[in-house]
């Protein structure tokens, strides 16, 4: 039996999509690491803890799985088993949600799942290197969420907040300048190149959210574009930016060479480019080192306050 654990986050409480996680509570030590990282990437999730004092449990769940994009399924031998969830899959399948299966064991499906999810894809764990499971994982997802509609999209007005007793107080209007940063792609078939150029495209993800005036699509809204050949201003339309950063990494001995561009989305020019060749020594110093300079650089294109620079 699992350890119990505390909860890792809130669960998702806004008008933004989001993804309902059905899990089996004897396997918090593993689906709770699995929910902490998929949220990390940008993904909003909500599970039973958002279940508030004095709700009717079954009322709540199916509150949150209809107002929900999508479901995942994080299937274990405890999970599979239960009757809860699979009572909440089928409460999916009936509101034609999507349905996301990813198991964390290598145990078989009991007939019954079988049958409720014949037609579903499931994404084994094992089956991949850490890196090619999250990224599946990731663009799966990002796939649903970009064909889910809003529910409650006020994102872009500038509606004042009131204060019972005070003057309105002007809603600052969303940054002008916006980002995504696409995941690098690699240049050789080694599957440890494929680690690195995700692991630069996240630390790019992460450093450039820290400059002020700047919007930077999630990690899984742009990975879901990872291997796809989409068109710069109707990717640009989808991710709801005005600015794609790209690239690609080639790998020859140890020896590196990094080639990266930021493309205007609305007329296809290349604002910025540059290459970098590196010596691959400690892949999280290089990682560092190349996000670092790629800021550096970008912070003018982009109108950045150098105060607010990320710095590592």
């Amino acid at each position: 039996m699992g350890i119990s654990l505390d909860k890792p986050f809130a669960a998702y409480e806004g008008d933004e999509a989001y993804f309902f996680v059905s899990y089996s509570h004897q396997d918090d030590e593993f689906v709770f690491p699995e929910m902490a990282w998929l949220r990390e990437a940008g993904i909003n999730l909500w599970y039973d803890e958002g279940i508030h004092i004095g709700s009717v449990w079954r009322r709540a769940l199916a509150q949150a799985l209809d107002g929900s994009c999508g479901l995942i399924f994080l299937c274990t031998a405890q999970s599979s088993q239960s009757d809860n969830c699979l009572k909440e899959i089928n409460f999916a399948l009936d509101r034609h949600k999507d349905v996301f299966v990813v198991q964390l064991d290598d145990s078989p499906l009991p007939m019954d799942l079988q049958l409720s999810l014949s037609d579903r894809q499931a994404l084994i764990r094992s089956a991949f290197d850490e890196a090619t499971y999250r990224t599946r994982l990731i663009s799966a997802l990002g796939m649903a969420l970009q064909q889910s509609t809003p529910r409650n999209d006020h994102s872009d007005q500038a509606e004042p907040i009131t204060i019972p007793g005070k003057p309105p107080i002007p809603k600052a209007k969303s940054a002008e300048k916006s980002i995504a940063v696409l995941p690098l792609l690699s240049r050789s078939n080694d599957p440890e190149n494929e680690y690195l150029c995700d692991g630069i495209s996240e630390e790019l993800i992460n450093g450039l959210s820290q400059l002020s005036n700047l919007r930077v699509a999630s990690q899984m809204s742009s990975f879901a574009y990872k291997n796809q050949y989409v068109e710069l201003q109707v990717m640009g339309e989808k991710l709801g930016v005005g600015t794609i950063l790209s690239g690609s990494v080639q790998k020859s001995g140890t020896r590196l060479r990094i080639n990266l561009r930021l493309d205007d989305v609305k007329n296809g020019n290349t604002l910025w480019s540059q290459r970098f060749d590196r010596e691959l020594a400690d892949i999280f110093e290089l990682q560092d080192d190349i996000t670092r300079q790629v800021i550096n650089a970008l912070k003018v294109e982009l109108n950045a306050s150098e105060q607010e620079l990320w710095s590592i």
